[in-house]
């Protein structure tokens, strides 16, 4: 062979390595993927479950006082408050027993100067009864105002 030949088998050669080190290299590097730079954000968890809800105390009402009620302020399952107005009772009949146990003291108090004469002890006795009465009907009025 002579030196030309020479070069020509080295050029084929190099043209059939550098063939076989393209295709290596492509067959090699595997699928091309696209890429997406990471962008800070905030991220929403949502649930979506069924059930039951329960309170933590249960507690049941009652009034002091015998009396119709007026008018109810809150409903079933509402938050309230300490303080806060629930329920309104009707309070005509604790109204008109203080007005009686007042009709009774005057009453009582007109006829103490006539009962002194004949019996101071007496007199005193009905006039006290008739103060813890108007004492007593206050108080009830008083308790069916904060209810």
């Amino acid at each position: 062979m002579t030196k030309r030949s020479w070069w020509r088998v080295a050029f084929a050669l190099a043209i059939v390595l550098f063939v076989v080190a393209g295709v290596l290299h492509l067959s090699l590097r595997g699928p091309r993927v696209s890429v997406v730079a990471p962008v800070r954000g905030t991220v929403t968890e949502t649930v979506v479950s069924s059930g039951r809800v329960l309170a933590p105390a249960e507690i049941n009402l009652g009034a002091l006082v015998a009396s119709s009620v007026r008018e109810v302020h809150v409903r079933e399952g509402d938050a309230v408050r300490v303080g806060q107005l629930l329920v309104q009772l009707d309070d005509t009949e604790a109204l008109a027993a203080v007005q009686q146990a007042e009709a009774a003291l005057a009453q009582a108090q007109a006829g103490r100067f006539e009962l002194e004469r004949l019996s101071e002890p007496a007199a005193r006795s009905d006039l006290g009864q008739a103060e813890a009465n108007l004492e007593e009907a206050k108080r009830d009025l008083q308790r069916s105002k904060t209810l």
